[in-house]
C-alpha cells in the first residue's frame, strides 16, 4: 500500500519542525548560562567621582585608564563626573584599579553598581517580543 504524499509531507514537515525548536532551546540555554570570564570577556565599568572634575582632570584619568593593563575603551565625562571603561577581567581587577586611580589622580571615586530593582529594569529585550517569552518560558522549565 502506497503512503500518501500529503502524510510524507505532514510528517517530514513536522520533524524539521520540532528539530528547529529544539535546536532553538538548546542554543538559548547555553546562551542564558553564566559562565567565568575568559580572556576574551569584556566587562564594562563605571567610576563616580564624588567631586567634580575638570576638562583637564577627564583628560587626565582617561590618559591613566588608558595606560593601565586590560583596560580597552575609556570614556570620561567632566559635566555628569562619570567615567566609562571596558576592560578584560582576566588581566585586570577593576577594584584595584579603581584603588590605584584615587591614589594616583588623588581623586575620590567610586564604582557604580546598579541595585537589584534597576538592573531588572534594564533589560534591553521588550517583555512584548518573541525572544523574551521564549526565555521566561525556557528559564521556567530548567
Amino acid at each position: 500500500m502506497k503512503v500518501k504524499p500529503n502524510k510524507t509531507v505532514l510528517f517530514w514537515g513536522s520533524s524539521v519542525f520540532i528539530a528547529l525548536i529544539l535546536i532553538v532551546i538548546v542554543h538559548l540555554y547555553q546562551v542564558f548560562i553564566p559562565k567565568p570570564p575568559d580572556e576574551n570577556t569584556i566587562v564594562m565599568a563605571r567610576v563616580d567621582f564624588k567631586t567634580d572634575i575638570l576638562v583637564a582632570d577627564a583628560l587626565k584619568i582617561k590618559a591613566w585608564l588608558y595606560q593601565q593593563n586590560g583596560v580597552s575603551h575609556v570614556y570620561c565625562n567632566d559635566v555628569t563626573n562619570i567615567a566609562v571603561f571596558t576592560f578584560y577581567p582576566v588581566q585586570v581587577s577593576v577594584d584595584k584599579l579603581i584603588l590605584h586611580m584615587q591614589q594616583d589622580l588623588q581623586l575620590e571615586a567610586s564604582r557604580f553598581l546598579p541595585n537589584k530593582k534597576s538592573l531588572s529594569q534594564g533589560c534591553p529585550v521588550s517583555p512584548n517580543s518573541i525572544t523574551y517569552k521564549a526565555f521566561k518560558f525556557i528559564s521556567s522549565i530548567f
